[in-house]
């Protein structure tokens, strides 16, 4: 998934099992390469199945390698129609590619999101490299808080 559907190169860093998990303290040896690899856009993907007029309710963009702010801009109309987002952001950027969770907090406030809550941090060692974030459109949030949060969950 990425902002545009086409061919996209990618810097990818390929690293063993066993230096993954030498635990030894030592970094891991990693084999950097370039590959090209077929992106599509997730409103192409949705417009491809079938799924261009109708809009889901809940969309997960998450473990994209930092690319999720890329899906995000390829999926602009599922995200005017679409009520809740999960999706990850990075705190700490482990390669220029990636975005920020800000980035992803910025977008994602530009239209018309707020977080409703974070939840499972990804650790690397005792490092916070990303975390999961649950968006709610802002107009549900307000309705919520004028009805009150028991009022609005219970079935």
């Amino acid at each position: 998934m990425g902002e545009k559907t086409g061919d996209k190169s990618v810097t990818v860093k390929r690293v063993s099992d066993a230096d993954r998990h030498a635990g030894d303290g030592s970094e891991p040896a990693n084999e950097v390469e370039t590959e090209t690899v077929a992106m599509t856009s997730l409103d192409d993907l949705f417009a491809n199945h079938g799924y261009d007029t109708t809009c889901p309710e809940f969309i997960r963009i998450t473990d994209y390698g930092g690319s999720e702010l890329d899906v995000l801009k390829g999926a602009l109309k599922a995200v005017s129609c679409a009520k809740l987002f999960c999706i990850s952001g990075n705190v700490m950027r482990l390669n220029e590619e990636m975005a920020f969770a800000a980035d992803v907090i910025s977008f994602m406030n530009d239209h018309g999101f707020a977080i409703y809550n974070t939840y499972e941090n990804h650790r690397i060692r005792f490092f916070n490299v990303k975390i999961d974030m649950l968006f709610v459109r802002k107009e549900i949030m307000d309705e919520m808080f004028k009805v009150g949060f028991e009022k609005f969950m219970t079935p």
